[in-house]
């Protein structure tokens, strides 16, 4: 009997089981950097539905959003327990608990899967790995996290009640498919049938699934977002925005040349989403004479079930003319465990996707502790210019006009900095004070302060005849 497998002299699955802990330490490590893209949005509505008690819908300058509050709701509860100066922080512990939540999950369906726990652990470690989740989704405040966690949930909840025959692990979908809705979009529901309708039918459950207990849990489901909509009121803005978002994307024209480009694109974002697993598989395959009597071994039953279920809930984001692979973030868990299964059968494939993994968690180590401080404080510096406005404005009343991610951020710094103070809000006729924008405003004439964030611009502007004008420039 062979001993067990090692890796430069250490046990892999110890190795595996280490690298886990250092993924999880490098997202710690860039929990204090400053806002990354659009981030501070969902830490600034949630600020606002604090202050103003609206809890059913966001709000953002003082105007409502179509996006439903789930997401609002857990920023909100830990900002009240470390406090509101950390709300940014705050948002991206929901998105770290969430990444974190779906690690775990990834183990889950590959036990599930009559994995061992070895190999269920690397699933966990390859999903950590993944650029995106690394470098990306699984620390910054975006909602990606929290909605791929709730999709993810529903269909390991649903794998559980095939599996056991139990129509109890029903009521987790519920909640988790009510859960992902109330995060983000309807199309979880979309994720999670998909991936029922292919294992339902690779499995021969029809029988289990069309039983009274399991449609009447379904049925549920299918009518929370119904109760939602009418607990939320006919003005109410977020059931035309998510249900005209998907048909926005859906039926927006677009040329062939295009769609045929947007395609390719799709599929390179997706290889770079993968990474560094996907270059690993591929060199395997580039680099194994034998590759075509081995790889179709490689695609046992189990694995072939989740390869369906990926490439079934990736179809219509193919088909559609916009192309983003944010979309499909929420399969990676499962192309994790796909992954995963396929490396376990062959040991270079497993030494492969470990070595792969170790190197990008030290990259995030080494980015985290060199290259985000540096390129915070020389691009992103947005905490100096909202200590400045606020030195500019003298306690003045202070406006804003600004969505790019810049005007967002800097707002969201005002708030940590003076947490309590009433929200920014966008400018009416008449409003008299200082105005933060992207550029010059109609009926603010002059221009007190300028400042840039690589190639995007900031004015604070003023009405007052007493405003001091000499334009700056911050570099």
């Amino acid at each position: 009997m062979s001993g067990p497998k090692t890796l430069f002299g250490i046990e892999t699955s110890r190795v595996v089981s280490w690298l886990i802990l250092l993924a999880t330490a490098s997202f710690l490590l860039t929990l204090r950097a400053e806002s990354m893209g659009e981030e501070s949005v969902y830490a600034l509505m949630s600020y606002e539905m604090h202050m103003g008690g609206k809890w059913l819908t966001p709000v953002m300058y003082g105007q409502p959003y179509w996006r439903p509050p789930l997401f609002n709701w857990l920023i909100t509860a830990l900002s009240d327990g470390i406090g509101w100066s950390h709300m940014l922080l705050a948002a991206r512990l929901v998105t770290l608990l969430a990444t974190l939540g779906t690690a775990a999950l990834a183990y889950w369906i590959a036990r599930l899967h009559d994995m061992p726990r070895a190999d269920a652990r690397l699933a966990a470690l390859i999903f950590l790995s993944f650029t995106y989740t690394l470098f990306w989704y699984g620390w910054i405040s975006y909602s990606d996290a929290l909605f791929g966690l709730f999709v993810v949930l529903a269909i390991a909840a649903g794998l559980s009640a095939l599996a056991t025959r139990r129509h109890a692990w029903l009521a987790l979908v519920v909640l988790a498919l009510a859960g992902g809705f109330l995060t983000k979009a309807l199309t979880v529901y979309v994720f999670y049938g998909l991936a029922m309708l292919v294992a339902v039918t690779r499995g021969r459950h029809w029988r289990f699934a069309l039983r009274w207990p399991s449609l009447a849990w379904h049925a549920l489901a299918l009518l929370l977002p119904l109760l939602w909509f009418t607990l939320l009121g006919r003005h109410n803005p977020q059931q035309g925005g998510m249900i005209g978002d998907i048909m926005h994307r859906a039926l927006r024209e677009q040329g062939a040349r295009s769609y045929l480009l947007g395609v390719a694109g799709f599929a390179v974002d997706l290889f770079k989403m993968l990474l560094p697993m996907s270059a690993v598989l591929a060199a395997a395959a580039v680099l194994d004479i034998r590759g075509r009597r081995r790889w179709p071994a490689l695609l046992d039953d189990p694995s072939a079930t989740l390869l369906g279920m990926v490439a079934l809930n990736t179809l219509p984001y193919l088909l559609a003319p916009t192309h983003n692979v944010r979309y499909v973030y929420p399969l990676s868990a499962l192309l994790a465990v796909l992954m995963a299964r396929i490396a376990a059968r062959s040991e270079a494939l497993r030494r492969g996707a470990i070595v792969g993994a170790g190197l990008f968690i030290a990259l995030k180590v080494a980015m985290s502790a060199w290259w985000f401080p540096m390129y915070q404080h020389r691009w992103r510096d947005f905490g100096h210019v909202a200590r400045d406005i606020l030195r500019q404005t003298h306690g003045r009343a202070l406006y804003i006009d600004d969505v790019t991610f810049a005007g967002v951020a800097v707002a969201a710094r005002i708030v940590e900095l003076h947490p309590g103070r009433v929200p920014l809000q966008a400018p009416r006729g008449g409003d008299k004070g200082y105005l933060i924008a992207y550029g010059p405003q109609p009926g603010w004439p002059t221009l007190v302060h300028r400042y840039r964030f690589g190639n995007t611009p900031l004015v604070l502007l003023c009405n007052l005849a007493s405003c001091a004008a000499p334009a700056t420039q911050r570099p």
